[in-house]
């Protein structure tokens, strides 16, 4: 059997659009979002839902625990959204300079 060598390019039109689109000032907002909610996320599931160790061993088990504190996380997130009718996608502002 004979083994085909893959070659790796590099596209600049790509990589380009890629900056820009990370340099707007939509994208910024989006990036310091995603850092403020997935900081928070983690910090509910280790402090409020209390797991510092998993409880179970092997790959498998591992996630599908995991899985479920998120499943939880996020049913509890709707909820307490629910309740305040803060149904969507809410963006935190840029703070300027």
């Amino acid at each position: 059997m004979i083994k085909s060598q893959k070659k790796i390019r590099y596209n600049y039109g790509f990589r380009k659009l890629s900056k820009d689109n990370i340099e707007s000032e939509f994208g910024k907002q989006l990036r310091m979002n995603r850092s403020i909610q997935i900081e928070g996320a983690f910090a509910v599931i280790k402090e409020d839902m209390k797991l510092c160790k998993l409880k179970v061993k092997g790959k498998n088990s591992v996630k599908r625990e995991i899985a479920l504190f998120c499943i939880a996380y996020d049913f509890n997130r709707y909820i307490s959204k629910l309740s305040k009718n803060k149904i969507g996608i809410v963006l935190h502002s840029l703070k300027s300079a």
